[in-house]
């Protein structure tokens, strides 16, 4: 039994790493995608995860199954399989590790996800189904995400949805919008950068309350090296990041994710019952999680251990 079920995109992310003897960019093979990303995080930090996605039979396809099942801390049973191509991300890093991307996804493996594709047996099974608005930008996805998250809802799991909104990939941000707000009312915990703040909810400061319109029941907003923003519509507030050298930013939202998430079900509480200091001590966790995985390459190789979280908090060195 998984008590964390993810659905979207595993791919490729091709990260920077050095220049060759010519002065050429190097690119690193790294696994990720956002939702997988949130999945193994968490199964790091001792809560059981599924994923649901579709991975090519393609040679990237098979490194990228490979390397999820070598990992062996996630329920792969709603992983299927096809001969679409793999998706693929090309990262570029400034001076700072932050990053933007490149992205390959026409009629990718996991854009193909169908409905039929989707294991009710691991949305029976969680208390936290999350997903991001990645798998809405394809029809065949689209139609696959709506129906798996009905499904969770109709079956009172926690909806967890990260905005995660990718400008490159939709290309037509009203369209964006409207898909994002069909979903907003099925979502218990919306999570979002700080510019998808100002973009879907007019600002950061209040976004929270527009999100809280459609039905959420706890927003949280990430700052980058300024922290993170929970708003569960009764108490807010601020929680610092911890001091790190950034040199990869690409996963760190999801490492928080991931360790929120990990964080809320470990305590065993409903999501309506989370003190304000349940939320400090969550968010702290979860901002030494994104911090570790800023400070490190690979979305999931660069995670963080509990261990790992432990020092930070601490001030030691990792």
């Amino acid at each position: 039994m998984s008590e964390l079920c993810v659905l979207g995109e595993y791919l490729i992310d091709f990260t920077p790493q050095g220049l060759s003897e010519r002065g050429l960019p190097m690119y690193a093979q790294n696994p990720g995608g956002a939702p997988a990303n949130v999945a193994c995080a968490a199964a790091k930090l001792g809560v059981s995860s599924a994923v649901i996605t579709k991975v090519s039979t393609d040679p990237l396809g098979e490194f990228l199954y490979g390397y999820l099942r070598d990992l062996g801390i996630v329920e792969m049973k709603g992983v299927k399989r096809s001969s679409d191509p793999t998706g693929l991300a090309f990262v570029t890093l400034n001076a700072e590790g932050d990053r933007d991307f490149v992205f390959y996804r026409e009629h990718c493996a996991d854009a193909m996800l169908s409905p039929q594709d989707i294991d009710l047996s691991l949305i029976d099974a969680c208390k936290v189904f999350h997903f991001s608005s990645v798998s809405l930008v394809a029809e065949e996805s689209r139609e696959a995400t709506v129906y798996a998250v009905k499904e969770a809802k109709k079956r009172g799991k926690i909806i967890s949805f990260d905005i995660n909104y990718r400008a490159l990939l939709w290309n037509d941000e009203k369209k964006a919008k409207r898909e994002v707000e069909k979903v907003l009312p099925l979502a218990d915990i919306v999570k979002v950068s700080d510019e998808e703040a100002v973009l879907f909810g007019g600002s950061i400061e209040g976004a929270a309350e527009v999100f809280c319109s459609f039905g959420a029941k706890l927003v949280l907003i990430t700052l980058g090296e300024d922290g993170s923003i929970y708003d569960n519509g009764v108490s807010r507030g601020v929680v610092p990041s911890f001091p790190v050298k950034a040199i990869d930013t690409t996963g760190a939202g999801d490492n928080f994710m991931g360790a929120f998430l990990a964080k809320y079900i470990q305590s065993g509480k409903k999501l309506s019952d989370l003190t304000e200091e349940d939320l400090i001590e969550a968010l702290t966790f979860a901002n030494a999680a994104g911090g570790i995985c800023a400070s490190r390459f690979g979305a999931i190789d660069g995670q963080a251990s509990p261990e790992d979280i432990d020092r930070l908090r601490r001030g030691e060195n990792l």
